[in-house]
């Protein structure tokens, strides 16, 4: 499988570090506003990921990490303004 190394800016074979052990350290999506469709993105494409890698023999350790956020103060001011985020207006 090739993978594209954005530090030479090329594809490369990958080969993972340990030989036969892939590690993956996965975030979740960091939702701001309204959810839709693409905040599940991550997790199928590495959940997809992670089982190419175990179809292909690898012993997969993966962590996966939800992400929390702090309210920020435009936050706040939006929620006071009316805005709702269900239901909708």
């Amino acid at each position: 499988m090739k993978i594209f190394n954005t530090l030479s800016r090329r594809k490369e074979e990958f080969v993972p570090l340990t030989p036969g052990e892939v590690k993956m350290y996965v975030c979740g999506p960091t939702v701001y506003n309204l959810i839709h469709i693409g905040n599940a993105r991550p997790m199928i494409v590495f959940d997809t990921v992670r089982r190419y890698f175990e179809y292909k023999g690898y012993d997969v350790k993966s962590q996966r990490r939800s992400s929390m956020h702090f309210i920020t103060p435009s936050m706040v001011l939006r929620r006071k303004s009316g805005f709702r985020t269900w239901p909708p207006s």
